[in-house]
C-alpha cells in the first residue's frame, strides 16, 4: 500500500516541498503547518493552512500606490501608508513586480504581487521605511514579532517607537530596535520585540499618536534593496505572510489617504458672464479616520475664479469668478487624514 502521508520536518517556514511525488500525496511543512498536495504533474499545490496571526500593518505587500509608482524622495510617502525618510541622502523608490524575483514568496498563492525598491545613490545617515500604526496603544505592554522579506543588505536596522503624538503635554517617544544580519539574498527576517506599557503615559491631543516600525539601512551607505510581504502580529511566533484581499486593503488605506477627479460643472444659478459659478460635491464612500485636509488642481485653466472647500465626510468645490462661458473643468483632488 502507497504511503499517501508524507510529514517534511525539513522545511524552513514558507519553504515549499520538492516537487516529484506521486499525484495525491500529502506532505506538510513544519513548523508553519501548511498541507501540500502533489499535482497529476507532480508539483506541490497548497491545499490547507497552518497558523496565521493577522498583521497590524496596512499595506504590508505593497499592493496599494495611489500617490504614484515611482519617486526621489526624501522624506514623504510612497506605497499607501510607507513613508521614505532619506535623511537627506539621494534615493529613488518604485514598486515592482514580485514574480520576476526568485524565491520571494511562501508559494505563489499568498506572496505579494508587488514590493518596494530603493536605490540609495548618495548616501547620508540612514534610509528608511516608516510605517505608522494607528494608536500608540496598540499591543502595548506585549510581545509582538516583525518580519519581513528582503534583498540587498548586509544588515536591516528594525525598530519600533511608541509615539505619544502632538498636542498639550505628551510623553516622550519610546523604543526598541535591534539589526538584523542577512547574506544579501532573499530571505524572511524576523525579530520579536516587547513593547513597553502605555500606562502613566500622557497622549497628545491632536490625535495622531501611533506605533512606528522602521526597516533602515546601515548610516552612510549606497544600496540597491527590496522589501516585500512585511508583517507585525502580537504574540512571540511567527507565522507566514498571507496576502489580504485587495478590496479590503484599499478600504484600510482610503481611510488615511484618497484620491479623485471632478467635473466642476457651470451651477445654474449664474446670471451673466461676468458672475458664473461652478460648483461639483464629492461623498467618500466609506468614512475616513478623521477630517481630511482637501487639495486640488485644475486640469484645465485656472483662471475662473477660487475654489472653496468644506471637508467631513466629503467636500464641496464651489469656483467663482468671471471669464468664457465654458461649462465645466476637470479637476484633480486628494483628501489626507494621515500621517
Amino acid at each position: 500500500m502507497t504511503n499517501r502521508l508524507q510529514i517534511d520536518r525539513s522545511n524552513v517556514p514558507g519553504a515549499v516541498p520538492a516537487a516529484g511525488k506521486s499525484a495525491g500525496v500529502l506532505a506538510v511543512n513544519f513548523p508553519d503547518e501548511t498541507l501540500y498536495a502533489y499535482d497529476e504533474a507532480g508539483q506541490p499545490v497548497v491545499v490547507g493552512a497552518g497558523p496565521y496571526n493577522e498583521s497590524l500593518l496596512d499595506n504590508g505587500g505593497f499592493d496599494v500606490w495611489q500617490r504614484g509608482t515611482s519617486f526621489s524622495v526624501s522624506f514623504d510617502h510612497t506605497a499607501d501608508r510607507w513613508i521614505m525618510d532619506a535623511s537627506g541622502a539621494t534615493v529613488n523608490v518604485s514598486r515592482d513586480f514580485s514574480y520576476t524575483q526568485d524565491a520571494i514568496g511562501e508559494g505563489a498563492q499568498i506572496v505579494s504581487k508587488y514590493h518596494v525598491r530603493a536605490i540609495v545613490s548618495v548616501a547620508n545617515d540612514n534610509v528608511a521605511f516608516l510605517n505608522r500604526i494607528e494608536s500608540v496603544r496598540t499591543a502595548q505592554n506585549r510581545q509582538v514579532t516583525v518580519s519581513f522579506r528582503a534583498i540587498g543588505l548586509a544588515n536591516y536596522n528594525v525598530k519600533l517607537a511608541q509615539s505619544f503624538g502632538t498636542g498639550g503635554s505628551p510623553s516622550a517617544d519610546v523604543s526598541v530596535d535591534q539589526s538584523i544580519p542577512s547574506n544579501g539574498d532573499w530571505a524572511v527576517h524576523k525579530h520579536t520585540f516587547t513593547l513597553a506599557t502605555t500606562a502613566g503615559k500622557t497622549i497628545g491631543t491632536d490625535g495622531n499618536d501611533y506605533l512606528q516600525l522602521t526597516i533602515a539601512n546601515q548610516p552612510f551607505e549606497t544600496a540597491d534593496f527590496r522589501l516585500a510581504d512585511v508583517k507585525v502580529e502580537i504574540g512571540g511566533t511567527y507565522t507566514p505572510y498571507r496576502r489580504k484581499n485587495l478590496g479590503e486593503e484599499q478600504v484600510e488605506c482610503e481611510r488615511f489617504y484618497r484620491s479623485g477627479i471632478i467635473d466642476i460643472a457651470l451651477a445654474p444659478k449664474y446670471n451673466s458672464t461676468s458672475n458664473l459659478t461652478r460648483a461639483a460635491t464629492v461623498f467618500f464612500p466609506n468614512r475616513m479616520r478623521k477630517k481630511p485636509t482637501i487639495t486640488w488642481q485644475l486640469n484645465g485653466t485656472t483662471s475662473q475664479g477660487s475654489l472653496t472647500v468644506v471637508a467631513g465626510d466629503g467636500f464641496r468645490i464651489e469656483a467663482t469668478g468671471s471669464g468664457p462661458t465654458t461649462f465645466s473643468y476637470i479637476a484633480s483632488w486628494s483628501a489626507n487624514a494621515g500621517y
